[in-house]
């Protein structure tokens, strides 16, 4: 199970989902008086629904690894994850700008965290685990025609 490469992609891509919860997903410039204050928010300061969904993210990669008896069932896992991630990327798109609307005091200047970026990462990382899983599916079709 772990001497499979796609199961470390799968455990790199949950722990860059982990890091999710650590790193800013918005950086925000807003006036406090006659001051302005730079403010790093993280994801559970910024929206429940998005960290809900960070959990499965970090959920379905790990669960996946303990299927690596059923590839079938362990690329579907992975489809299903990397299609979270684009759902995350979206909702987090579209809720960067809401969030500076209703910030209060109004927001100057807002700007893309590093955190904003983890779920593109996190596909790659998935593509490459599915490649090792395509891999291991080949070398069974190999063993089976050789019986």
């Amino acid at each position: 199970m772990i001497q499979r490469k796609q199961t470390l992609w799968l455990l790199v891509a949950a722990a860059l989902s982990v890091a999710l919860f650590f790193l800013n997903m918005v950086s925000i410039t807003y006036l406090q008086g006659s001051e302005a204050v730079d403010k790093g928010v993280k994801l559970l300061e910024y929206n429940y629904l998005l960290s809900i969904l960070a959990f499965a993210l970090i959920a379905l990669p790990v669960v996946s690894i303990f299927f690596y008896k059923n590839l079938k069932k362990q690329v579907n896992f992975a489809w299903l994850t990397i299609v979270l991630n684009l759902g995350f990327i979206a909702f987090h798109l579209m809720y960067i700008s809401m969030y500076a609307e209703g910030h209060k005091p109004p927001v100057q200047s807002h700007a893309y965290g590093i955190g904003s970026f983890i779920p593109a990462l996190s596909v790659v990382f998935l593509f490459m685990a599915m490649s090792g899983m395509r891999k291991d599916k080949k070398l069974l079709k190999s063993y089976d025609r050789l019986r």
